[in-house]
């Protein structure tokens, strides 16, 4: 069984549920859902090596005083030597990926409460101790499966260590389209992708799939850090590139899933800005060790794919 992760003890406030928008009138297309589902091609800006890793930086909130700016007037007050600088401690292990195990999920067009399904998925964690391989496997449903016949997977597969995931290769299918895929290099810090030249790794760079599993970590490691309000930075790699990715902690929630409720942790990742990427909310639950419960993705058109665990029998 699941090893429940403490909640936090401090409330969500009033706002921190995302009121979600309509779903949209018209029915999914197969185009809309195979594009919706797996995300854009490429897009964003780089990112430097100088970015954090695993480390989420917290935001200070709205109305927190901060440190004023450095005067360029030298002051005339005798002040102490500064002390010598201090090595930075190490950061703390993070905890062991949960064990392997197979959760099922119901994908609906639109909001999961308005009940349009369309597809059902699989994610399938495979965790050997050093080694790790995330896939999911989706097939439509309903009247989809009258227009869209095909399957969509990605995968992610790397290492375990320390700093958590470390991903060596992603790979994504959609539909009868071939694959694509990239490759990771961390030990000479590079992204190979296909055709294409090497570009810098920094350091705990994380895949389209295994961003989630990673933030999972870090939320078990640091609780005290992921509360509402805050927000923190990662490397993600897309096809092309790594960029830096910025994600917000909305608060905590109750998802009304198929066998029952679910507790759970919400965060967003805004659009970035100057791209066509989809707006991403991730829930954390709480009792399956942080490990994702539902993902929604909306795009600029408003329109939503709603990935929701499915608990019933």
């Amino acid at each position: 069984p699941s090893k429940p992760v403490a909640r936090p003890a401090v409330p969500p406030p009033a706002t921190a549920a995302i009121a979600p928008p309509a779903a949209p009138a018209e029915p999914a297309s197969a185009a809309d859902f195979v594009d919706l589902a797996t995300g854009p091609d490429d897009g964003g800006t780089p990112t430097s090596d100088a970015l954090p890793g695993t480390e989420p930086v917290p935001t200070a909130a709205a109305g927190t005083p901060q440190p004023s700016a450095p005067s360029d007037t030298p002051s005339t007050e005798a002040t102490d030597p500064a002390p010598p600088p201090q090595a930075e401690a190490p950061a703390a292990p993070l905890p062991a990926l949960p064990g392997s195990r197979r959760q099922r999920f119901r994908v609906y067009w639109g909001d999961y409460t308005d009940a349009l399904s369309v597809a059902r998925l699989e994610y399938r964690l495979v965790n050997d101790g050093d080694r790790y391989e995330v896939r999911t496997e989706g097939e439509a449903e309903g009247l989809l499966s009258l227009v869209y016949s095909g399957t969509l997977t990605q995968s992610s597969a790397g290492r375990l260590g320390a700093a958590g995931l470390q991903p060596v290769r992603y790979a994504e299918t959609r539909g009868r389209r071939p694959e694509r895929s990239v490759a990771f290099d961390p030990d000479a810090g590079q992204l190979l992708p296909a055709g294409r030249e090497a570009v810098p790794l920094p350091a705990g760079t994380q895949d389209r799939l295994s961003v989630f599993y990673q933030i999972g970590l870090l939320a078990r490691a640091r609780p005290e850090r992921f509360v509402a309000g805050t927000g923190f930075d990662l490397p993600v790699a897309t096809m092309r590139e790594v960029r830096t990715e910025r994600f917000v902690v909305v608060g905590t929630d109750v998802l009304l899933v198929p066998g029952g409720p679910v507790h759970a942790l919400h965060l967003s990742r805004p659009s970035p800005p100057g791209t066509d990427d989809p707006r991403i909310d991730l829930w954390l639950g709480y009792d399956f060790e942080m490990l994702p419960v539902r993902l929604r993705i909306e795009d600029a058109g408003r329109r939503v794919l709603d990935q929701v665990i499915d608990l019933g029998g």
